[in-house]
């Protein structure tokens, strides 16, 4: 049986980001993965696209992947406009309404350049052996060591197995981690758009009755479309003609990037959201998407995956150094409670957003209206969103503005209420 210090359960892009974390830490390194090493060089294109804030953007500058994304491949997300139903009125947000100004909200990139980037890197660094093409089967803890057993046979012994392999992590049920899971009974459909207008980098999140529409931004005249509808109506969208497909597009944006051309092949994804109830275990760790997997709609998916892994490598490059063993409880606890401090919030102020916005009853039309409104008005409120949207403050200590006198807010509040019951 051979004896790595670290196992990381999956190659995506939180597994691959926890390994370049570790570069030059002294830190040897097993990447346990099902995939070829063809399938990593070459990801392939999912249709998924993935906005990053600017905590994200430094850490993978620090992690020197991010002079490895092709420049026309990053594409500006310089605000964001939300609506609700056929409204007129809109939510905007911009990065110089946070508490540090700046030109942009953040950028999208690709899911697929993201990981070849990542793949790039990590085959750059000689701490890391791979065992691809092979998968956890089972483990346990054996006293100081942690035994990995893998589809091939093989058997590892490690001191601490960092587990990444998705929101459905089956190793992450076999250390013994329970999971909050909320199946939301819909689909994500995702494609890429060409139009006639410009978009202007700005992102529209339009919560209809019936469906909701994401419009991401990307270079030139193009978009990605993101729809979420009731999973028994996404046959249809998915079976459309590319025409029919390209004109709701256009339709429920109202024509306001002009008529659109479907330019790429459609994916679709169940939509479902988990939370670990804990991300740590003896002699185990949860990153990425197994310890959070969040809805799409506050793009918090990759930024929160990327945050685990970064502040996970600093307690093992501690403990490396303090000679501590890198699955104790002394190095993992402070992994957990500080990611748990961000990632709760989130996770349930993201759900409780989707809840409203997708409840089509016709006594909750006011609040959804007057929810928007308030985020709008209220300076403190949209301050903060703004800098949840871009980090531009690396998430510490972000100061607020001071709070406007709320009596002014009140009566815009009644009327923009009363006027759309």
């Amino acid at each position: 049986m051979s004896h790595h210090p670290l196992v990381i359960a999956g190659s995506g892009p939180a597994g691959l980001s926890l390994a370049c974390a570790l570069a030059n830490s002294g830190i040897k390194v097993a990447i346990v993965d099902p995939n070829s090493a063809e399938a990593l060089v070459n990801a392939k294109d999912d249709g998924r696209e993935i906005a990053l804030t600017h905590l994200s953007m430094h850490l993978l500058q620090k992690l020197g992947i991010w002079e490895l994304i092709e420049p026309e491949a990053i594409a500006p997300l310089n605000g964001a406009a939300v609506q609700n139903g056929n409204s007129p009125f809109i939510l905007d947000f911009h990065a110089n309404q946070s508490a540090k100004s700046e030109d942009k909200l953040g950028v999208l990139i690709s899911n697929y350049a993201i990981r070849r980037a990542l793949y790039q890197r990590a085959q750059q660094l000689d701490n890391i052996e791979w065992l691809l093409e092979d998968s956890v089967t089972n483990t346990h803890s054996n006293g100081p060591a942690r035994i990995v057993e893998l589809a091939s046979g093989n058997t590892i012994g490690t001191d601490l197995l960092a587990i990444a392999d998705s929101r459905y992590s089956k190793t992450r049920q076999k250390v013994g981690i329970a999971t909050d899971m909320l199946d939301f009974g819909r689909t994500v459909i995702v494609a890429r758009l060409q139009h006639e207008q410009n978009h202007d980098g700005i992102a529209r999140e339009c919560f209809f009755y019936g469906n909701t529409l994401a419009i991401l931004p990307l270079n030139g005249k193009q978009c990605s479309a993101v729809f979420t509808l009731p999973t028994e109506k996404a046959d249809e969208l998915m079976n459309m003609s590319e025409e029919a497909f390209a004109q709701l597009v256009s339709a429920q944006l109202q024509y306001q990037l002009g008529d659109m051309r479907l330019i790429s092949s459609r994916h679709r994804y169940p939509l479902m959201a988990t939370h670990a109830k804990r991300f740590v275990a003896q002699q185990a760790a949860l990153i990425g998407d197994a310890a959070v997997g969040m809805h799409p709609v506050t793009a918090h998916g990759y930024n929160l995956g990327l945050a685990s892994a970064d502040l996970l490598a600093k307690q093992l490059i501690s403990a490396q150094q303090k000679g501590r063993p890198l699955g104790s409880q002394r190095t993992l606890m402070p992994y957990q409670l500080a990611h748990m401090k961000t990632t709760l919030p989130t996770f349930h102020g993201t759900n409780a957003l989707v809840t409203l916005f997708n409840n089509e009853n016709p006594l909750v039309k006011p609040l959804r209206h007057a929810a928007l409104r308030v985020s709008q008005y209220c300076p403190p409120v949209k301050s903060l969103i703004t800098n949840k949207l871009t980090e531009l403050n690396h998430g510490y200590g972000v100061p607020l503005p001071p709070m406007p006198n709320l009596e002014s807010l009140i009566e815009p509040l009644k009327t923009s209420v009363l006027n759309n019951k």
